[in-house]
């Protein structure tokens, strides 16, 4: 069984996501549903960055558009496998460095998306996080195939609604680019460009002798046009005369119209008036009415309110008296028992007595030991001037018991073993304590393992604070004994790493500096250090260090403490000597029995109150029940009144803008009269101007029609006087350009011929990817359908070709995807999409929008063609990985799943709730 390459995606302040999580490695089929701005997109897009690529959101908007509302920072950590198959990683890469990096069996892809920063990407592998560029982490994926701008892998959102409704030419187009041969229509489209062009050269000559050989017949035609537009001029004068007064008679039809509009609009405005008047005057009555019932209203209230605080406070006195009469009765069981255990265990109280005296006598002797401890290492130990050498002693200690805790094998620190060693004299130390420095307090590993261990460690711990951890070879000290006598593991490492020569006096500071040259040592002599070049360092011996020589590590840390741990002594002391003065058993018994009887009466007081709190409560209980009733009365006869004043203001209101609309038409219909007033004026100058007005009127449109009728004809006479010795020029110009374009057809054939070659190229290669995604098509149907075919449309014409895809369902008739019902529609598109998905051999699928527009049913059945596809990919893939689909889908509520189908279908359901600080959007995640 192969395994899977992706198995967990987390997302942290991503867009909506606060914090979300979910595997992919579960099942073959991750599938993640939720309403609309639940942000199932916006996981697609975590995905596509993981890999990285950059989703569509991130290339129309703004790198800050990806970052949350609850931190300055975006997180995407993306976790895959890299298993070893026949002792070779799965994962291959020509870079050598990013190679080793991918030595390991899981790795993560770690995204972080800063607003001013931008977005960095970083590979965690082995237990440590590498940054890489964004090509790299391209790169690791390539090699399997997946690349998020591969449409056969990874479908947008849109698609199923582009191959369902869209035209037949943004299907074909869309289908083009997704198998990658879109290239072949933009060649096809080039080359009819070249030939359209070839013809727009010779399309101006051949204008020109359409236009020349229709010049030559209107020559002959002139002289017919000319006989017959006399007569026409006549009928013409007669159509213009009856238009113009047909205009003024209209104009004073529509005059009168208007006139009579404007006389009963306004009756209508005055009756308005009158009835406004009276509802103003009802509603101003009802408005009183309500204020003197919403000031008895607000009396009942305040007295409400003040009886039902009064009770409050006593509800809380009751509580809080019980509560006090309970512990009172508490203390009071707790000292008779006190006070029994106090008179019956004489024996024990004496036993006591004599452990604090053990105690005070064991304090006393601490007291010794650490002032011993103190007078060991002296007064300057804890001076200002010595603080750093403290600090860098405790850390060093602390250290060391950490290494200790964890078992790690490490020698240490090293001034404690150099102390140790019986051959190193008091100078020699000093002269150590010199040239080390901070080293002093640093630590030897004798193995790999243990410096390992180490340096993990003091990374954990104490990263900020200055130490090494020196690795001593085993292999060196093998090579130094073959040479010398063994001394010991200290003086090796600090006669190889830290070579010295001590000299007890010196004639002057060249000598010394010159001998430092020639052995290339460090010379120390009084106090100083003399270098293998011509300088003098003033070496600081570490007094803190000298003065802890008889000490051991865990002396030291109680001389760090000293002070700290005295005064908590002399604490300690003195409660123990108040305790053994405690010891007088008739007092305290005497002052139990004082105690036991001031509770007792105290609680009496309190039961006392607590009964006459209770008489208080029911009284006003009472008023509050009368009070509650009054005020609900109260307002019931409120709420009628406010209901009655309402509908009063809905009926004015009513009124008012039925007023108002009147007087608007009013307005309009003066402002229309005056205008139909300066029309009627004007068409009847004009007509007066053609003429006297006729008996009769046929109508404006009657008249209009045979005036233009005839203007056309007129217009259609136009001829001017032509001679012979022009109408034969224009037969020679004819016969020219007859001659000019005999030799173009050939050359504009050839052109044509060639393109028929590249259609049919083009068509074949089309077919044979169609034919492929068809057999899948009929795969994933063969239960819903008797088949299914897509074919070309004007494949010829590559600017208007389309796609068309066509359904037989229970006949040999076949039907267009136009035709079916929306859910077959939809049904038939899903599969067309998983047969793209069939073509390309990559472990990683996604799409987006899955299941949109279809029934319960029709999702089941959807659903079921996915199971259907990842079983044909992983039986016919050549991948190391398994396939892995992840399917973004509205809604599945309802939908039945079947055992088999629940065997490959992993579901995620993603629910919005508001958050009550800023309203945001947060994402719960429920699988």
């Amino acid at each position: 069984m192969k395994p899977c390459l992706f198995t967990n995606l987390h997302l942290s302040n991503f867009m909506i996501h606060q914090n979300t999580s979910f595997s992919l490695a579960e099942k073959p089929i991750t599938l993640i549903t939720g309403a609309n701005g639940s942000g199932k997109t916006q996981i697609l897009d975590a995905l596509i960055l993981a890999l990285g690529y950059h989703p569509k959101r991130l290339k129309k908007g703004k790198i800050s558009d990806m970052v949350g509302p609850f931190d300055d920072v975006s997180r995407i950590e993306l976790e895959f496998q890299n298993p070893k198959i026949k002792g070779k990683r799965s994962l291959l890469v020509p870079d050598k460095e990013l190679l080793s990096l991918l030595d390991s069996d899981t790795m993560k892809i770690l995204v972080e998306i800063d607003k001013k920063e931008g977005i960095d990407y970083s590979l965690e592998s082995q237990g440590k996080v590498h940054k890489v560029p964004r090509k790299d982490i391209r790169s690791i994926f390539e090699t399997l195939n997946i690349r998020a701008d591969n449409k056969l892998a990874f479908t947008e959102e849109g698609t199923v609604n582009i191959f369902a409704d869209h035209s037949s030419k943004n299907k074909l187009e869309l289908l083009l680019e997704t198998i990658g041969l879109n290239v072949y229509r933009e060649n096809l489209v080039s080359a009819l460009d070249s030939i359209q062009k070839a013809s727009y050269a010779v399309s101006p000559l051949r204008r020109k002798l359409v236009i020349e050989k229709e010049y030559l017949k209107s020559m002959e035609k002139a002289r017919e046009i000319l006989a017959q537009k006399s007569e026409l001029l006549k009928q013409y004068d007669l159509l213009v005369r009856e238009e113009a007064w047909s205009y003024v008679a209209q104009s004073e039809k529509r005059l009168q119209e208007i006139m009579d509009s404007l006389a009963k609009k306004k009756k209508e405005s005055k009756e308005q008036s009158q009835l406004l008047d009276k509802q103003e005057t009802e509603k101003d009555k009802k408005k009183k009415e309500v204020e003197g019932l919403e000031a008895e209203k607000d009396f009942f209230y305040k007295k409400l309110e003040k009886d039902k605080s009064q009770q409050r406070v006593l509800y809380g006195q009751n509580q809080s008296n019980k509560k006090m009469c309970n512990n009172h009765e508490q203390k009071i069981i707790e000292l008779e028992k006190k006070k029994e255990s106090l008179l019956d265990s004489q024996a024990f109280q004496e036993e006591r007595k004599k452990l604090f005296q053990a105690k005070l006598e064991n304090v006393s002797k601490e007291k010794e030991r650490l002032k011993r401890i103190t007078q060991t290492v002296g007064t300057n130990f804890f001076s200002d001037r010595l603080r750093s050498e403290r600090t860098l002693l405790q850390k060093s200690l602390e250290f060391h018991s950490l290494a200790k805790d964890k078992k790690i094998e490490l020698s240490g620190p090293l001034f404690y073993e150099i102390n140790k060693e019986e051959l190193i004299s008091q100078q020699d130390l000093s002269a150590y304590t010199a040239i080390l420095g901070k080293y002093m307090f640093s630590f030897l590993a004798y193995s790999e393992k243990a410096f390992e261990e180490g340096i993990a460690l003091w990374e954990e711990f104490m990263k900020e604070e200055p130490c090494e951890i020196f690795l001593v070879l085993a292999q060196k000290a093998k090579e130094k004994s073959k040479k010398q006598k063994p001394s010991s593991a200290i003086l090796d490492f600090l006669q190889n790493t830290f070579p010295l020569e001590i000299v007890s006096s010196y004639e002057s500071t060249l000598d010394l500096t010159k001998k430092a040259k020639e052995k290339n040592l460090q010379f120390f002599c009084n106090g100083k250090i003399f270098l293998p070049w011509p300088a003098i360092g003033s070496g600081k011996v570490w007094e803190t260090i000298l003065s802890c020589q008889k000490l051991g590590i865990e002396e030291m840390q109680d001389a760090l403490d000293a002070d700290r741990k005295y005064k908590e002594l002399e604490q300690e002391e003195a409660n123990l000597e108040r305790e053994l003065q405690s010891f007088a058993m008739d007092n305290e018994v005497s002052r139990l029995e004082e105690r036991i009887e001031e509770l007792q009466k105290e609680k009496e007081l309190l039961e006392e109150e607590i009964q006459e709190n209770l008489k208080q409560i029911d009284d006003l209980n009472a008023r509050i029940e009368e009070n509650t009733i009054s005020l609900q009365e109260k307002t019931q006869e409120i709420e009628k009144m406010e209901e009655e004043l309402y509908e009063k203001g809905q009926q004015i209101q009513a009124i008012e803008r039925q007023q108002d609309a009147i007087e608007r038409m009013i307005n309009l219909l003066s402002q229309e009269k005056e205008e139909q007033d300066r029309k009627l004026q004007e068409s009847t100058e004009k007509a007066q101007e053609k003429g006297e007005r006729p008996a009769e009127l046929r109508g404006i449109t009657i008249a209009s029609q045979e005036r233009n009728q005839l203007q056309g004809k007129l217009e259609a006479l136009q001829a001017s006087p032509i001679s012979e010795e022009d109408f034969k020029a224009q037969e020679d110009r004819v016969h020219k350009l007859e001659t000019e374009l005999s030799g173009t057809d050939q050359h504009i054939q050839s052109l044509k011929n060639d393109m028929e070659t590249r259609f049919t190229k083009w068509h074949e290669e089309v077919l044979e990817k169609i034919k492929g995604i068809s057999d899948c098509m009929n795969e994933l149907l063969t239960s819903l359908v008797q088949g299914v075919r897509l074919r070309i449309d004007n494949w010829k014409n590559p600017d208007e070709a389309g796609l068309v895809m066509e359904i037989q369902r229970n006949s040999d008739r076949w039907h267009d995807l136009a035709h079916l019902s929306g859910g077959e529609k939809v049904l038939t598109v899903e599969s067309l999409i998983l047969s793209l998905h069939l073509q390309t051999d990559s472990p990683l699928h996604a799409i987006d929008e899955c299941t949109q527009r279809l029934d319960m049913k029709f999702k089941a059945q959807a659903f079921d063609m996915v199971r259907k596809a990842i079983i044909h990919i992983t039986k016919y893939s050549q991948g190391i990985f398994a396939p892995q689909f992840i399917l973004l889908a509205p809604d599945t509520l309802g939908v039945e799943f079947s055992p088999e189908m629940d065997a490959y279908f992993k579901r995620i359901v993603l629910s919005v709730a508001k958050l009550k600080s800023d309203q945001q959007k947060v994402h719960l995640m429920n699988a």
